[in-house]
């Protein structure tokens, strides 16, 4: 395993997000065949798209389902524990990437009794199913110890129709697809907007993750500039 020292992990993490477009977002949600639509929506808000790292061209990225890729006590069963436990596998296989979904608080029915990110209720809120916070930073700082980076996935046009969130906060939702409730993203809700900027800056600055992948396609992209400066 080669030890990465603590400041040059933290510096070279700052400097993805001070000049990057979050690096995750751009790479992976391009390779998806993102619409015109949706790239209109991602260049709105700013006339010159930053930079993205040198690191960010040669990334191996791995797409892991936290829950499906270890089965500690039988599938569908993994946590960030028994993932930490592979990661000299990981590293061996030659990645420099995880792009991770499955971290936050979902519904473990709703898609055919299988747990998936992508039935997301809580995004702020880490899993019990999975771990810890204190586990899921332990994660995190073990796969930099491997050289590797850590992408979480982020569900950008809802959560479930149950989600506490709706009943909390409803002047911040409307309408809805794939029986799930969609943001008001083009409401003028600043309290939406400063909670999923703090949300995802906090994801950042606490648990130390390096970036995003955004499901579904690029959304308020004036959001991650300022995840991307509160990071910095």
């Amino acid at each position: 395993m080669e030890d990465l020292p603590p400041e040059r992990t933290h510096s070279s993490r700052r400097k993805f997000f001070k000049t990057g477009a979050t690096a995750a977002a751009n790479l992976l949600a391009a390779s998806e065949g993102l619409s015109k639509a949706a790239f209109e929506d991602a260049a709105r808000g700013r006339s010159v798209q930053p930079t993205s790292p040198a690191w960010a061209s040669d990334l191996i990225i791995y797409e892991i389902a936290t829950k499906g890729f270890t089965s500690p006590r039988g599938p569908e069963t993994g946590t960030f524990n028994s993932l930490k436990a592979k990661l000299p596998y990981l590293q061996e296989l030659g990645i420099t990437g995880i792009w991770l979904t499955g971290h936050s608080l979902a519904d473990s029915h709703f898609f055919y009794n299988i747990w998936t990110q992508y039935a997301n209720v809580e995004p702020q809120k880490i899993d019990p199913s999975l771990g810890t916070p204190q586990e899921f930073k332990a994660l995190i700082a073990a796969v930099h110890q491997y050289g590797i980076r850590i992408f979480l996935d982020v569900h950008v046009h809802g959560i479930l129709s149950f989600s506490p969130l709706i009943k909390e906060h409803p002047h911040w939702f409307r309408g809805g697809m794939w029986r799930m409730t969609d943001y008001d993203w083009a409401g003028g809700h600043t309290d939406l907007d400063d909670w999923w900027v703090n949300v995802w800056t906090n994801y950042v600055t606490e648990f130390g993750v390096d970036g995003f992948r955004l499901d579904f396609r690029i959304i308020r992209p004036d959001l991650w500039e300022r995840i991307r400066q509160n990071a910095a």
